[in-house]
């Protein structure tokens, strides 16, 4: 009974039921992520270009250097936090003005 109702209560705040990580690299593919060891990763493009990626409770992994510039498509809620992890060795260099908008 209690299963059911933490079902229909997730139904009507639109919470998620699971929480995703996903790992982000600047071309997806196979990399080591810190202490995660090696992962799959997908790449900055597909992770911005897919805004159900950005929901609350997920964890998004950046992994090696990203060079393009990332724009949150989302974000948490109350008590439901996005959470955005750069793991060892992870950064974005962005080059000045790269950004033509």
């Amino acid at each position: 009974m209690l299963n059911r109702l933490l079902i229909f209560v997730f139904i009507l705040t639109g919470l998620p039921l699971f929480a995703t990580t996903y790992y982000v690299s600047q071309s997806g593919g196979s990399l080591a992520c810190g202490t995660d060891g090696t992962q799959t990763t997908i790449s900055v493009g597909t992770l911005v270009g897919d805004s159900t990626r950005w929901q609350p409770d997920n964890v998004i992994k950046l992994c090696g250097i990203i060079t393009s510039e990332i724009y949150a498509q989302g974000g948490g809620a109350a008590g439901h936090v996005l959470t955005i992890f750069f793991e060892t060795g992870a950064a974005i260099h962005v080059s000045p003005g790269a950004d033509a908008s």
